[in-house]
């Protein structure tokens, strides 16, 4: 576990893969966490894309 959030290679901007090396819960299902449970999550997650740094 990462005690610092960055976006990760990955799809669409890699935030879900960001997400899943610091939660450690697998990426897969922070997509679809983001697609059906959360109502507001596409405005999160451009948030997140436009303001994590991106980690090589």
């Amino acid at each position: 576990m990462s005690n610092k959030l960055y976006r990760k290679e990955g799809y669409i901007g890699g935030v879900c893969e960001g997400l899943s090396e610091w939660s450690n819960i697998p990426s897969i299902l922070w997509r679809i966490a983001f697609v059906f449970f959360i109502p507001a999550a596409f405005w999160i997650y451009i948030i997140l894309w436009c303001f994590l740094k991106k980690q090589f």
